[in-house]
């Protein structure tokens, strides 16, 4: 592009293509034309002044000029007429002399003014004087002569305003012609500036053209519109010329004068009715153009959004292994009192709690068997097994559990367990529930790494739904945050009576049972229990256990799940129940044994504090097992082993809904769309150019109505039609330049691309 830097100022002019320059600075990249005029009064000269004479002086009326005998106004000196080129510094000049030229114009009418007054006055004395001479007959000879002299001085006046009228009048007349050839530079140098300027513009375009991919169609259309406008400019310079022609033949025939005007504004008539049909069709086929751009939009729009898919997809695949027999490892969960390893049951409670499942039992025949108990141990299976949460310490001393391989000395956080302690726990927990399993028949659970970040999420959403205020919080930072203390402050760990300002906040928190209802969801049952209450524990503070403990807890837990019924056991719905709900008719049992259809293949659990007794966070940790269809490798399990253990791999699937997007019918509307918005702003650009000439027309017949009125009425302005001439004909110029270059840019751009690369560097140059 053309970069110039430009500095003054001067007038602004508005190009044909919308760009507003200042015609001054255009003229620094190449303005020319002729100067030559005469230079009007410098700047030192405020006006045209009379000198004044000591001896004999007449004073205008209104105060503001003076002239004598001796001398007379004058102009400045007159400039050497001379052809140069017009530059940004001379256009200013010659703009400024125009206007210290009207001054001098406005300064001498008024010289004129007051000297004619001056005449005026001054006729009056002399009548008056020589009235008096004829009537004197009675007065001396000195007073004759005294009034003579009186006479004689006004004469003198007369004569000398006389002279300054007829000065001052000349001085007008020179005055007026200087600013009329200066008005006629500055209008040719304004011409010839927007003339550069639209080259620049021209040029600068034809540069864009080799520079970039341009589109021809759009360069092709440049060229039709151009057209359209050379021809109708071309009719317009015609009609001014024609205009101009009547207006000077009015001057030896006005009636042919007006019969060839009349000539001129019927064929303005005819440009102004045809630039309007082209107007017409322009606008119609814009609209056309509009509407194929819309369409075009809905069909890309469309190609975009695609289209819904419904179908069956995989999701995952559930692991289920199964196997002739489970046997437990060596002293897992071994009770000396009740001579087993794992949870203590009877044959009896297995063939009733199949049956159930199958629908050949009933909740009464799994009741009764587990009233009966065994030969060697004749209670309730409940006693043996599933001791209430107030007698778990107890029921754990009087059957004589231990846990092999297992720590039971180092405490950890119920809060904190890590995912390794809590995959260990969760092992536990399926190997007790598969020992069941496998005698029943059902498949067997797994444990997967998914499975127990799945109990671990769940567990964290039960907690934030019990006490919002501490989601997310670990022991250090719960204690921290008074979670520890009772809602009135009171600090329990420092001992009676500590008061704090810090009580435990439980603002938004539920019970417990509503905590696991909002967590649960179709896709997976959530158990919670309350294994031991606070009791249970060294100084009622159950926050901290040995791994050891939270065995003895699953073991009571499973047993619960196992034996446990509304009104018999310990699930209880204060403490959770199963989903929020409290079991009944063994609907527990059925679930973690696989008997009930849900078909859930994982399990994994997790510990946490969710419920408030006495005002304070009850210090008994509740267990939540998770049973779910978690994706993944099984973890080999170290608490059991499969006799003959098969691995089946089902596939899950869930039908979805999604959308395909066709790429290839997205890029076929794009190009499609990118056609219609190029047409449309074709069109666009032709309903403006249409609209130009059309304006234009109707500007020439204007001007040839007006031309017509006034050879009617005999007001012809020969200098403004010379004048309107001149701007038709550099307004065609400029539209044959720029159509020219149109024709060459659309050349060049259908060129190889070796003669684009040459001609660019020409254009550049």
């Amino acid at each position: 592009m053309f970069k110039n830097k430009i500095q003054g100022h001067g007038s602004i002019k508005k190009l044909r293509t919308g760009a507003v320059v200042s015609v001054l600075a255009l003229s620094v990249v190449g303005v020319s034309g002729v100067v030559s005029a005469d230079e009007v009064t410098s700047s030192d000269v405020a006006g045209v002044t009379a000198v004044s004479s000591s001896a004999n002086t007449a004073t205008a009326t209104n105060g503001t000029a003076t002239n004598t005998d001796n001398e007379t106004a004058t102009a400045s000196e007159v400039a050497k007429t001379e052809e140069t080129k017009v530059s940004a510094e001379q256009v200013a000049v010659a703009q400024e002399s125009a206007n210290k030229a009207n001054q001098a114009v406005t300064a001498q009418e008024g010289v004129v003014s007051s000297a004619s007054s001056a005449v005026t006055s001054q006729e009056g004395v002399v009548a008056d004087l020589n009235n008096q001479i004829k009537e004197a007959d009675a007065i001396s000879q000195a007073d004759v002569d005294s009034a003579q002299v009186t006479a004689n001085q006004a004469n003198s006046a007369l004569a000398s305003a006389n002279s300054a009228v007829a000065s001052a009048e000349a001085s007008v007349a020179d005055t007026s012609s200087k600013v009329e050839a200066q008005e006629g530079v500055v209008a040719e140098a304004q011409a010839s500036a927007s003339e550069t300027a639209q080259a620049v513009a021209d040029a600068e375009k034809k540069v864009e053209a080799l520079s970039t991919e341009t589109d021809t169609s759009q360069l092709k259309q440049d060229v039709a519109d151009l057209t359209t406008k050379v021809a109708s400019d071309t009719e317009n310079v015609q009609s001014a010329q024609d205009s101009l022609d009547a207006a000077k033949l009015a001057e030896t025939n006005k009636a042919q004068a007006i019969e060839d005007q009349k000539a001129v504004v019927a064929g303005a008539e005819t440009n102004v009715d045809k630039t309007a049909a082209t107007y017409a069709d322009a606008l119609n086929n814009q609209k056309t153009a509009q509407s194929a751009e819309d369409q075009a939009k809905s069909v890309l729009d469309t190609a975009k959004a695609g289209t819904q898919v419904t179908e069956q997809v995989k999701v995952g695949e559930n692991t289920t292994v199964t196997g002739d027999g489970v046997a437990l490892t060596k002293g897992m969960a071994y009770s000396s009192k009740l001579r087993t390893n794992g949870v203590f049951t009877t044959q009896a409670y297995i063939d009733a709690i199949k049956a159930l499942g199958n629908g050949t039992g009933s909740v009464e025949a799994v009741k009764a068997a587990i009233a009966k108990g065994s030969e060697a141990f004749p209670v309730s299976l409940g006693t043996l097994a599933a001791a209430g949460s107030f007698s778990y310490k107890s029921w754990l001393k009087q059957t004589k559990y231990t846990f092999a391989d297992t720590d039971s000395t180092t405490k950890y956080a119920v809060e904190d367990l890590s995912d390794e302690q809590l995959t260990d726990l969760s092992l536990f927990y399926v190997a007790l529930v598969n020992d069941i399993r496998a005698k029943v028949g059902s498949p067997l659970l797994t444990v997967t790494s998914e499975s127990v970040a799945l109990a671990k999420q769940t567990v964290a959403e039960i907690f934030k739904n019990a006490f919002p205020a501490y989601a997310g919080m670990g022991d250090a930072e719960r204690r921290a945050n008074g979670f520890w203390n009772s809602m009135s402050g009171l600090d329990i760990d420092a001992g009676p009576g500590h008061v704090t300002d810090n009580p435990l906040k439980t603002a938004g928190r539920v019970d417990a049972q509503e905590a696991v209802r909002r967590s649960s969801s179709s896709d997976k049952t959530i158990i919670a229990q309350e294994p031991a209450n606070y009791v249970q524990y060294a100084n009622n503070d159950g926050r901290k256990l040995t791994m050891a403990e939270f065995k003895g807890h699953i073991l009571r837990a499973v047993g619960e799940q196992l034996y446990g019924t509304e009104g018999n056991g310990f699930i209880g719905e204060a403490y959770g129940g199963m989903d929020g709900v409290g079991p009944k008719d063994f609907s527990a049992a059925l679930r973690i044994l696989g008997l009930d259809g849900s078909g859930f293949t994982t399990a994994a659990l997790d510990f946490e504090f969710t419920e408030i007794f006495n005002g304070a966070v009850d210090r008994a940790a509740r267990m939540h097992t998770v049973l779910g269809n978690s994706q993944g490798t099984a973890i080999a399990n170290p608490y059991m082993a499969v006799t003959n253990a098969k691995t089946v791999v089902t596939p899950i699937y869930e039908t979805v809904t999604r959308t395909v997007v066709d790429s290839a019918k997205v890029a076929e509307a794009q190009t499609a769309y990118d056609s219609a918005v190029a047409n449309n702003n074709t069109a666009k650009a032709a309903v403006a150019s249409a609209e130009e000439a059309y304006t234009s027309a109707q500007e020439a017949l204007a001007n040839a109505q007006k031309q017509l009125s006034d050879l009617q009425s005999g007001t012809v302005d020969i200098p403004a039609l010379e004048q309107a001439l001149a701007n038709a004909k550099a307004q065609l110029a400029t539209g044959e330049s720029s159509l020219q270059t149109a024709k060459e840019t659309l050349a060049l751009a259908l060129a190889s691309a070796v003669d684009k690369a040459k001609a660019l560097e020409t254009a550049k140059a």
